[in-house]
């Protein structure tokens, strides 16, 4: 009984193990296809988090969208996770794609910023941090449909 027991866990563990290994490398096409299909999934969840109703400058409307961009921020990071996962066999395609996922994370990075100067109630800021934000664009690059908008 033991010796199934500890066989089973050797198994788990194993099992367990295998998840963090490299992705396999995809052509192109597949590649694309898996992109797509990661982003459209994640634009329906960020779709569905419901949008502040407070509207203006004020502290409310401040307040409303930095707990608005704490809810998008997970789901925004779990994108990118998840994309980091893919990985195009072409090595330029590769140098591009890294070079795609360190802007999108600079971009977390700045919504993360942005969300913690609307809790703080300072307008400026929040008005600089969206209007110098400006996300990747995989679309000429990689020629997606839903990561590119």
């Amino acid at each position: 009984m033991r010796i199934r027991i500890a066989a089973s866990l050797a198994l788990i563990a194993m099992a367990l193990g295998a998840c963090g290994e490299d992705s396999k490398k995809l052509p192109k096409a597949e590649f694309v296809k898996e992109a797509n299909a990661v982003c459209t999934k994640y634009k329906k969840k960020i779709r569905a988090i419901a949008r502040p109703t407070e509207t203006g400058t004020g502290p409310e409307a401040l307040t409303a969208l930095g707990e608005y961009f704490d809810k998008v921020l997970p789901v925004t990071e779990d994108l990118h996770d998840e994309l980091g996962n893919l990985e195009p066999e072409d090595e330029d395609l590769k140098k591009k794609w890294n070079t795609y996922l360190d802007e999108q994370q600079s971009g977390i990075d700045q919504v993360r910023e942005v969300s913690e100067k609307a809790k703080d109630g300072d307008r400026e800021a929040v008005e600089a941090g969206l209007r110098d934000s400006d996300g990747p664009d995989a679309q000429p690059i990689f020629g997606q449909k839903e990561c590119g908008d």
